[in-house]
């Protein structure tokens, strides 16, 4: 089981990669981690949703 900072590291990785190795990066770290917890991809959605929706407030960052 992930935890909750790997998940963090995992977006932080995900915004860094070139499009071009975005989908290798899928092949190769998502899916397998996807295929170890069924949650996975939950809990990711879950975590970028949060990190875009909720890591600036109103009027920071303006």
């Amino acid at each position: 089981m992930l935890q909750r900072t790997e998940y963090l590291n995992i977006i932080e990785e995900i915004r860094n990669t070139e499009k071009k190795s975005l989908d290798e990066y899928i092949i190769s770290v998502i899916e397998p981690l996807r295929n170890e917890n069924p949650n996975f991809i939950e809990t990711l959605y879950k975590d970028i949703n949060y990190l875009i929706n909720d890591i600036d407030k109103p009027h920071e960052n303006d």
